[in-house]
């Protein structure tokens, strides 16, 4: 006869499935997942393919097993911008995801050489994570530039390979022939074909007559999420998060602001890059500096902050496959403007959570007048409860569970 208090453990388990599955939980397997990417965070640039850390990460605190491999060439400008010189091998274990990094400065105008490079390195890292680690049961791709090495990988040992693209020159067809000869391998070659917005998978299908589901990026709600101790700014504030190159178009944003001057409003940017210096100037120009505000580059903790302390949050880009701050500012319960430039049309998906405008300084002007005029309406507790289902580690890595399984 059984011993009660096992008969007992068996019941409550029985119990606990039933009500998980009730509450439309899925019950999986740990798997083994071996993430290959390009671009990973460093010390040379933390920024560097955070999506890719991001996500292993999410996958390691949902349960399964996960590798990084990741032969990194990274531009001669970030090694002056921060002067720190981190170069060859690092292997090392860091929030459950068992990562395998290879860094060397990139070659200027050498495209395929640094390709030849890549892959050569990245392939003989494969073949040393497995020996160390065995074969994993998915590998997951990160942008089309490590293609070579994850072909290489599925083809040898015989398993599923995911392909999950994010880059902007994806959304603008900027390959070269070269490019173009293996993504078409690629597309081939995956079992599941993933893009990070709607916008980008249609674009991927139009380029490649590829059929692309959509798994969006993730935000880390360990840092994004209301902070009801830090009070808002006095002055309704504007607040832009991005790094400052061209396709962020900050000129528009300057000249949407310009027409707001009938209104109690100031303007706080976070963010570095070339366009830094002539938004500056432009700012100065227009006689706007007492309402405009740099910062400069920010932690992510301080990001978070400044996402609480305002009280909307806008986007002037020309093109974006995604745009992860803009689910981090409505996990910090504001709302967003945005111009329609491919990713935000995702997520801003009804006026609940925010405007969407056209790509014209008037228009995005319009959205954050009609926001300042309306901010009562946009409840900071369901921004917030928004993006945590629909954007949460969690969330994303169930998400891919799923796709995993439906793979191996």
């Amino acid at each position: 006869m059984c011993n009660n208090n096992h008969y007992w453990e068996w019941i409550s388990i029985i119990v606990s499935k039933f009500f998980r599955r009730q509450k439309g939980e899925v019950v999986t397997k740990k798997m083994h997942i071996l993430l290959i990417s390009h671009n990973y965070p460093t010390p040379v640039d933390e920024s560097f393919g955070f999506f890719c850390r991001n996500q292993a990460e999410a996958l390691s605190r949902y349960g399964h097993q996960v590798g990084v491999v990741g032969p990194l060439l990274i531009s001669v400008k970030s090694f002056l911008r921060t002067r720190k010189i981190h170069f060859g091998r690092r292997e090392f274990k860091e929030n459950g995801v068992l990562t395998y990094l290879w860094i060397c400065m990139s070659i200027p105008k050498a495209r395929r050489l640094r390709y030849a490079i890549m892959n050569y390195v990245g392939k003989r890292m494969v073949d040393r994570y497995i020996r160390r680690y065995g074969v994993p049961d998915i590998f997951h791709l990160h942008v089309y530039e490590a293609a070579e090495i994850a072909m290489y990988a599925a083809e040898k040992y015989g398993v599923p390979l995911v392909w999950t693209e994010h880059f902007s020159n994806v959304a603008q067809n900027a390959f070269s022939d070269y490019e173009r000869e293996f993504i078409v391998e690629l597309v081939g070659a995956s079992a599941r074909r993933l893009a990070v917005s709607r916008f980008l998978a249609d674009r991927l299908t139009e380029y490649f007559n590829a059929s692309v589901d959509v798994a969006p990026n993730m935000y880390d709600s360990t840092i994004f999420r209301r902070y009801p101790d830090v009070e808002k700014y006095e002055t309704f504030t504007f607040l832009s998060v991005a790094y400052m190159q061209r396709i962020k178009n900050h000129p528009r944003l300057i000249e949407a602001f310009a027409m707001l001057a009938d209104l109690p409003v100031r303007l706080v940017i976070v963010g570095i890059g070339e366009m830094y210096e002539p938004t500056k100037r432009d700012v100065q120009a227009r006689g706007l500096s007492d309402r405009v505000q740099f910062l400069g580059e920010l932690t992510p903790e301080k990001v978070a902050t400044e996402m609480n302390k305002a009280h909307a949050y806008v986007v002037s880009s020309d093109l974006e496959t995604f745009n992860v701050t803009t689910i981090e500012a409505l996990a910090c319960g504001i709302p967003a403007v945005s111009t329609r430039c491919g990713g935000p049309e995702d997520i801003i998906a009804d006026d609940t959570v925010g405007v969407l405008t056209e790509r014209t300084a008037e228009s995005l002007a319009a959205g954050m007048r009609f926001v300042y005029e309306n901010i009562s309406k946009y409840l900071p507790e369901k921004l917030a409860y928004y993006a945590r289902e629909k954007y949460s580690a969690e969330a994303i890595a169930k998400l891919l569970t799923k796709i995993y399984e439906e793979c191996a």
